[in-house]
């Protein structure tokens, strides 16, 4: 997904989803879900993620299958956010239960943190959103998989810092996310790189910026 063919890792999944449901194997259909649940976030296909993400996780619920919780948790509050709901998104985040500080250096809990971050912008805590994010990207830095494509957690910052009125913070977080988008080279990290730099510079060199990020989606299956 973090090349941006969507649509194919989807047919993907769900191939992989029909096997192990004739297998009977609930850890893989599980796994599936979660994963095919993303990539329908990502496409815009909101409905259908929620659905895969709820059955994953009712599956993990049911059958001790905590493996893939993080993921599933984080994915689910994306895309409830993404669907606008963020009270929905907090609870989700809230029933994983996690503290609040957790290991920089556990690479399954960047997913969860990255929509906690956000989830606490979206809400009225944009100071601990941020330093959430900031938190991701020294997990990020540290492994190192620094790549705007799945852990857009520099833009996600930005919305937090402009909120707080950092906005010359915001506008460099935006703008090095961008570089590394353009970089990578998926429309969907592009496009939404320059949403948020757009939001933070405002103006017209917002209003180009947005333009922009139009563009490039528009020729996405983002």
């Amino acid at each position: 997904p973090g090349a941006g063919s969507l649509e194919r890792a989807v047919s993907t999944f769900s191939q992989a989803v029909a096997q192990a449901r004739r297998r009977g194997d609930i850890f893989r259909v599980a796994c599936m879900l979660v994963w095919r649940g993303y990539c329908q976030t990502r496409r815009g296909d909101l409905r259908a993620a929620v659905a895969d993400l709820r059955e994953a996780m009712d599956l993990g619920v049911a059958h001790g299958l905590l493996i893939a919780w993080p993921y599933n948790i984080g994915f689910l509050a994306h895309a409830l956010l993404e669907q606008g709901e963020p009270d929905e998104a907090a609870q989700v985040i809230d029933q994983g239960d996690f503290p609040e500080r957790l290991p920089l250096n556990q690479v399954p809990l960047v997913w969860l943190r990255l929509s906690r971050g956000r989830v606490r912008i979206e809400t009225g805590s944009p100071e601990r959103g941020v330093d959430e994010l900031l938190q991701v990207g020294e997990t990020v830095r540290l492994i190192p998989c620094d790549n705007p494509s799945d852990v857009p957690w520099r833009s996600w910052a930005a919305e937090g810092l402009r909120l707080l009125d950092r906005n010359k913070e915001a506008r460099a977080q935006a703008e090095e996310e961008l570089a590394l988008a353009r970089r990578w080279g998926d429309p969907h990290a592009i496009g939404a790189s320059l949403r948020v730099l757009g939001l933070v510079e405002g103006g017209e060199a917002g209003i180009e910026s947005l333009r922009e990020a139009v563009e490039v989606l528009a020729g996405s299956q983002a």
